[in-house]
């Protein structure tokens, strides 16, 4: 008998967070969250996690459970959402799988084989004409891709990580899922993302996320040096990386939010790309998911 599992997704401050919260508290639920940046201490505010007494008393797994200073994938968030998901049903209680990292839902669903990935020649010898900072932010524009500080200097390291997520992206067809998931997508229309995504990036802003990231970069630094604290920094996406340039005083206050507004919406697109392709989704409309989502929930899951 399939393990039943809820997962729920979609893009950037289409309120999943809040949505996961109100389902797992009425239907004996626990959290696990597939974002790539929840799962590191000290990355609060940039990552949006729900902090410990936002979460109701429900149980939340892969938030704060690694330093920032260490390295996380695809392939190691499927081996412990799969060891959480065993627990979680071992006690009795429904599995929540939250998140906007499309590769980490859709491998853990599907149950993909990372370590099988092909070279790919063809890809390889393009990417090689690259530079290493070319490379790096062709790898941020992947989604559930980091790399730690070390390996995101190393030319051969960016060129494979690329290729594996080039390889689950267009080559991967799913496999019958392990799960009986019921997996629920949210969306927006345009402009209400963009507005949202907008008052999110002012809010963490005003809450102090310029602080985050600076004290972030003196913990790594006092753990190993200054350039893999920058390294690391840089690696925790677009918006980290656009604070840290407006901490070194290469962008103004303006226009580093203007671009981290602007790099949020382009990930929000990118993870609707990636989720719509799964046509097994129920779509709800974010603004009022939850009359919909509850009934989802007690019909599939048979409660």
């Amino acid at each position: 008998m399939s393990t039943p599992l809820v997962t729920i997704v979609g893009p950037t401050a289409s309120g999943k967070t809040s949505l996961s919260l109100a389902l797992a508290k009425e239907f004996e639920g626990e959290i696990i969250s597939a974002d790539s940046r929840q799962v590191y201490k000290g990355l609060d505010l940039m990552s949006g996690k729900a902090r410990p007494n936002e979460r109701q008393g429900i149980p939340h797994y892969l938030i704060d459970e690694l330093r920032p200073s260490e390295t996380f994938s695809a392939a190691e968030f499927k081996n412990r959402a799969t060891e959480y998901i065993a627990e979680i049903r071992n006690r009795g209680k429904l599995p929540f799988v939250v998140g906007g990292t499309g590769l980490y839902v859709t491998g853990l669903v599907y149950d993909y084989d990372f370590a099988a990935t092909p070279a790919d020649k063809h890809l390889r010898r393009t990417l090689e004409t690259y530079s290493v900072e070319e490379l790096q932010t062709k790898l941020e524009t992947l989604p559930g891709r980091t790399l730690n500080a070390a390996d995101r200097q190393n030319k051969y390291r960016l060129i494979r990580a690329i290729e594996k997520a080039h390889h689950q992206t267009e080559a991967d067809k799913p496999k019958e899922s392990p799960y009986d998931a019921l997996q629920i997508g949210l969306y927006l229309p345009r402009t209400v993302l963009r507005e949202k995504i907008a008052a999110r990036v002012e809010n963490r802003l005003a809450a102090g996320v310029i602080d985050e990231i600076e004290n972030l970069y003196e913990h790594i630094t006092s753990q190993t040096d200054a350039q893999h604290a920058v390294n690391q920094i840089r690696s925790f996406g677009l918006g980290s990386k656009l604070i840290w340039e407006y901490l070194n005083e290469n962008l103004s206050y303006e226009e580093m939010k203007d671009r981290f507004i602007r790099a949020e919406y382009q990930y929000a697109k990118r993870q609707m790309t990636w989720f719509r392709r799964d046509a097994s989704l129920y779509w709800l409309n974010a603004e009022h998911p939850l009359p919909e989502a509850r009934k989802l929930v007690s019909e599939r899951m048979l409660i």
